[in-house]
């Protein structure tokens, strides 16, 4: 029993970090992807202009710019320099896609872990009423009722063998008692 919660618990586990793989690597492949087609885009004499965030302000309040020659920068630098930077994010975002899959696992292995032992307990409670011979266990899967009622029927035939047997040493014994 044990062991088969231990295996549940490792199989969600398991699938959480394959999960958490999934998630990271989808988004790496997409980022080496389309930095590969970015280089082959911007060959040549294209840059970009870095913004100050003054200037944004400036651009997005519909006023003009004087731009400084200086800040601009070949587009191969700037995307090698992105690159760099979304690499350095990139160890933070695996650990926590880890952990957003991870934690919900573990909580749902634990959740698992007491509906199956809620289960075990409602079929030990039918194993104990022996002595109801039609006692309906209602949900329980029909191998398991099927075990029980086995169960029932030999315990019922052994207590029949014993009071049959009690009974005939029980008749001896009245015999035995006039002499």
């Amino acid at each position: 029993m044990r062991k088969m919660t231990w295996k549940t618990g490792a199989a969600i586990v398991i699938y959480a970090i394959l999960l958490s793989a999934l998630s990271i690597a989808g988004p790496l492949w997409l980022r080496i992807t389309s930095a590969a087609n970015r280089v082959t885009e911007y060959a040549g004499d294209s840059g970009v202009y870095i913004l100050t965030r003054e200037e944004w302000s400036e651009i997005t309040a519909g006023r003009n710019i004087q731009m400084d020659v200086s800040r601009i920068v070949w587009r191969n630098a700037f995307d090698s320099y992105y690159t760099a930077k979304s690499f350095e994010w990139l160890p933070a975002g695996a650990v926590s896609m880890c952990l957003f899959f991870l934690l919900p696992s573990l909580l749902l292995w634990a959740v698992l872990q007491q509906i199956q032992r809620r289960e075990n307990i409602r079929i030990l409670r039918s194993m104990k009423e022996f002595e109801q011979p039609e006692t309906p266990c209602p949900g329980l899967d029909p191998a398991i009722q099927e075990a029980l009622e086995e169960i029932r029927q030999k315990f019922q035939d052994h207590l029949n063998g014993y009071k049959r047997l009690n009974a005939y040493v029980s008749h001896e014994q009245k015999k035995l008692f006039p002499f």
